[in-house]
């Protein structure tokens, strides 16, 4: 065969397997992109309320929380877990160390603002607690592993121990100790859904 015939051959074939190769990726391509596409749209789906907002179960560092009218930067995140129950709490930029719990028992969300509170002098040890003329129940008691993301002030990982009372129109009190530290006491008050916006960071940003 001649030479150049030869080399024509295998242009050709260089040729074939490149076009043949393109068209495989470019179909892989659209399918991934369609893959993502609809995780993402089921993501969403999972993330909104009934009523088109963002749902406080997604909340994350750098997002926006618009609570009774005041906005409040998120600056970092702790997810619990225990014996498979998770719950989140998000840390907000002020100067009072104030957090927001999300947690989603079942079905039952309830989003509870908390202000660390100091001097108090108060443990967990008793059924009832008073603080500042409000008597709160003994409502659990547990402990849980925890992670870390943002700025929180705590390891990336470790251990605590929690105790949470409970007082009339929403009102809360809650101990945390993390590893082998003293008691810490928060005041918290539950907050309505409809008194809660999520501005959610763009995923870009």
């Amino acid at each position: 065969m001649d030479t150049a015939v030869v080399v024509i051959v295998i242009v050709l074939l260089v040729a074939v397997v490149a076009a043949v190769a393109f068209v495989v990726a470019a179909r892989v391509s659209a399918g991934q992109k369609r893959a993502e596409r609809e995780r993402q749209r089921q993501e969403t789906a999972m993330v909104m309320t009934p009523d088109g907002r963002v749902s406080p179960t997604a909340i994350k560092v750098g997002d926006v929380l618009a609570i009774e009218g005041t906005d409040h930067l998120v600056v970092g995140s702790v997810r619990y877990e225990e014996d498979g129950f998770t719950w989140m709490e998000h840390l907000l930029e002020d100067t009072s160390r104030t957090w927001l719990s999300v947690e989603d028992d079942e079905g039952v969300l309830e989003t509870v603002l908390w202000r660390q509170i100091k001097g108090t002098g108060l443990e967990p040890t008793d059924q009832q607690v008073t603080h500042d003329g409000v008597t709160y129940a003994f409502d659990e008691r547990g402990r849980a592993a925890y992670s870390t993301g943002g700025s929180t002030g705590l390891p990336a990982q470790g251990h605590m121990e929690y105790a949470d009372y409970q007082g009339p129109d929403g009102k809360r009190l809650g101990f945390e100790r993390f590893t082998s530290g003293s008691w810490e006491v928060a005041a918290g008050a539950v907050v309505h859904p409809t008194d809660l916006t999520v501005w959610a960071r763009s995923a870009d940003a």
